[in-house]
């Protein structure tokens, strides 16, 4: 079972991710050693353990990343909601969730994007998320990249690279349902 994956959680080591329509989502450390991404709604019936991100003894621990960044990391379409993860020293990767186990999936790891970065991600009128990636690619050399998806891991797709030499993009302020 799921749940006995990350059976204990390491007090102090919670970071809140995002908040849902009716529950908020975070990040815990296991006592196994693991990482794992919950749901909770602040009663203790409906806190569930979504999925485990990494194994114990991994030597990747998961990293929020941009998300904590105060930068729009998820949005909401219908019964689900996307977010981001990663983006410092592990792959940015676009997730998906409907608040159970079985509907938390990893869309795509974003590997093209290197270095330092950061990240948004929004959704357009006709229903595209869209997410805008900042990239250090080394001394004074950066660039934005942008994927489309449709919710689908099929239909996530690197869109454009725009070469930059400023640090410090800023992104738009990308709204969210």
């Amino acid at each position: 079972e799921l749940a006995a994956l990350c059976a204990t959680r390491v007090e102090g080591e919670i970071r809140l991710l995002f908040r849902g329509r009716d529950r908020v989502y975070y990040l815990a450390s296991c006592q196994d050693g693991s990482s794992a991404i919950w749901a909770t709604d602040g009663s203790a019936a409906a806190t569930r353990l979504l999925t485990v991100l990494s194994q114990a003894g991994a030597d990747d621990e998961p990293d929020p990343g941009a998300t904590l960044s105060g930068l729009t990391g998820w949005v909401e379409s219908g019964d689900a909601t996307f977010f981001l993860l990663g983006g410092r020293w592990r792959p940015l990767e676009l997730w998906k969730t409907d608040g159970t186990p079985e509907g938390t999936t990893l869309l795509r790891a974003l590997h093209e994007v290197s270095g330092e970065a950061s990240a948004g991600l929004c959704m357009t009128t006709d229903g595209q998320l869209v997410v805008a990636a900042y990239s250090s690619l080394g001394w004074d050399e950066y660039e934005v990249l942008f994927w489309q998806s449709d919710g689908t891991a099929a239909g996530t797709h690197l869109g454009k690279i725009v070469p930059t030499a400023a640090a410090g993009f800023t992104f738009p302020t990308f709204g969210h349902s």
